[in-house]
């Protein structure tokens, strides 16, 4: 059986940001986008139209690093997590030395964390095709020890995610499950937005970000970094059915309130394997 979806906020998070209202999904795929009267049009007796009724849909969330046993693994690209200004710096001068000597396009190697990372690492990285994965709900967690250790100025220059947007990195964002206890991609990207401690504090607010930088991060990024671009990361034709529902417009609501949006509906292949409550 294949599903429809109508009435609804769809937010395909693709390059032009479209938004649209209804989706098709056959055989696990997206097979069209559009208006509800233009899905309907191509209802048939075998397929499931579900009234959305106004809930807001995006492409299923990735969590672009975790600690989660067989939760993925890397077969084309080096993995290399660094947090510490002169282990950022060791990791990229292991991938320019390997790079130079085994030259390779489009490997998409990542440096996960990528905690301290000044102007010029930033722009190394840029250089050379280097992914950062970021893990913004370390600020919350950890943003506190990282003033009191680091000092107020230099914890300012952690995560800089701003400043990685503006040098066109296509920098992934990850919850570091179960190191976050919480695992809820909204709450990750209040933390990319807030940049917020637990105690109040805000660090670097110029490497403050948008809502909706922050689910690229977690959508469109993230797919990339795992050579997933062309079946995940946005809404559109070709690309498997994998949703999350909410009931509200995460883009419309208080940045207070973000992690408190429930989940109406996760969608995997256009099956629906979760449904919360509104």
């Amino acid at each position: 059986m294949d599903l429809l979806m109508i009435n609804a906020k769809i937010r395909t998070m693709d390059a032009k940001g479209t938004v649209a209202r209804a989706v098709g999904i056959r055989q696990g795929r997206i097979d069209i986008i559009g208006t509800t009267q233009q899905v309907l049009q191509t209802k048939t007796q075998k397929d499931e139209v579900m009234d959305l009724k106004e809930k807001t849909v995006f492409p299923g969330f990735i969590d672009a690093h975790n600690h989660m046993i067989y939760y993925g693994t890397e077969l084309m690209g080096i993995n290399c997590r660094t947090e510490a200004i002169r282990s950022i710096d060791v990791v990229l001068d292991a991938y320019a030395h390997v790079l130079k000597i085994m030259p390779r396009e489009d490997h998409r190697h990542r440096i996960e964390h990528f905690t301290m990372a000044g102007p010029e690492m930033i722009q190394r990285a840029k250089r050379l095709g280097i992914i950062p994965v970021v893990a913004a709900t370390e600020v919350p967690f950890y943003g506190d020890a990282f003033i009191k250790n680091l000092g107020p100025q230099r914890a300012e220059c952690c995560y800089p995610l701003r400043s990685m947007l503006d040098s066109k990195l296509p920098v992934a964002l990850s919850t570091d499950r179960p190191f976050d206890p919480v695992g809820n991609p909204l709450y990750s990207v209040q933390a990319a937005v807030q940049r917020k401690t637990r105690s109040g504090h805000v660090i670097g607010k110029a490497q403050c970000i948008q809502v909706e930088d922050a689910i690229r991060m977690h959508t469109n990024h993230a797919a990339y970094a795992a050579f997933e671009e062309q079946l995940k990361g946005s809404i559109e034709v070709g690309k498997l059915g994998d949703f999350v529902v909410y009931p509200i417009d995460p883009f419309e609501v208080d940045i207070k309130e973000l992690p408190q949006i429930p989940v109406s509906y996760t969608i995997v292949g256009g099956n629906v394997v979760y449904t919360g409550q509104d």
